[in-house]
């Protein structure tokens, strides 16, 4: 699994988790971590990325359409209508591009 540098999963579960991601916000828009997975993806023989938030997406869609793998991407689609609830002026943005990265 990769995660943030911050994440603690590891201690909860027995799993592994490469920490890849920054704990900044950025990380949802640096696509130079698109190196960085290929690397894993490749070392490790991953056939498939699964991702659980729709904010890595064009991230997942790159990865997949490079290297011919499958992508999951597992959304609720909700949070463009959290952020209008929010009232944030971005919140069709945010809800345009989740349903794109989704489709």
């Amino acid at each position: 699994m990769a995660g943030t540098q911050n994440n603690d999963l590891a201690e909860t579960y027995e799993i592994d988790v490469l920490k890849v991601f920054s704990a900044s916000s950025f990380r949802y828009v640096n696509l130079f971590y698109y190196f960085k997975l290929k690397k894993i993806i490749y070392q490790n023989n991953i056939d498939t990325i699964i991702v659980e938030h729709p904010y890595m997406g064009v991230l997942g869609i790159m990865l997949q359409k490079i290297l011919k793998i499958k992508l999951i991407i597992r959304s609720h689609n909700i949070e463009g209508l959290r952020f209008k609830d929010l009232r944030k002026w971005w919140w069709k943005i945010l809800l345009r591009y989740e349903k794109l990265v989704t489709s």
